[in-house]
């Protein structure tokens, strides 16, 4: 089953409730995290992984978009997924002209919220990230995510 789909299948589960917040800090005050869903995004402008693009971040084919950052109708930032029983994996992407203001922060809540999600149903996975800006590096590090090594791009992450 895809990210997308456990993560759907997991919000009709009983106290799972769709996610929706706004996020905080300096510009930021339109800005709402909302669950991606792509059959209704009719009136959402934008498209998540035009936005990784303009981020200069590159999404890999196993991962998709399941949250989002909205200013107003427009998209934002993203968090991209990829999931099963031993792995959870995500990027976050946010617009650079958006970047700075608690974004990254609030859709990294997101992504962490998605992974306790999928740590109920699959207790023994491990969460992995390739942290490629260093102030996304940094944010892992606070929530007690440890560097397991060097890639191409940047660090690789695991809590």
């Amino acid at each position: 089953m895809s990210a997308r789909g456990l993560i759907r299948a997991l919000k009709h589960l009983p106290g799972k409730h769709p996610q929706k917040s706004h996020a905080g800090g300096r510009g930021s005050s339109n800005i709402s995290i909302s669950y991606y869903d792509p059959d209704g995004m009719d009136d959402v402008e934008g498209d998540p992984y035009e936005v990784a693009q303009e981020a200069g971040l590159y999404i890999s084919n196993d991962k998709e978009p399941t949250s989002i950052a909205l200013d107003g109708n427009e998209i934002v930032g993203a968090v991209f997924t990829s999931a099963d029983s031993d792995e959870f994996s995500f990027d976050i992407a946010v617009k650079p002209a958006y970047q700075g203001k608690k974004i990254g922060t609030k859709l990294l809540d997101a992504a962490m919220s998605e992974s306790e999600e999928f740590g109920d149903v699959y207790p023994d996975m491990s969460i992995r990230v390739d942290a490629v800006n260093p102030v996304m590096a940094a944010m892992l590090k606070k929530r007690g995510f440890s560097e397991v090594g060097k890639t191409h791009s940047g660090v690789e992450m695991v809590l």
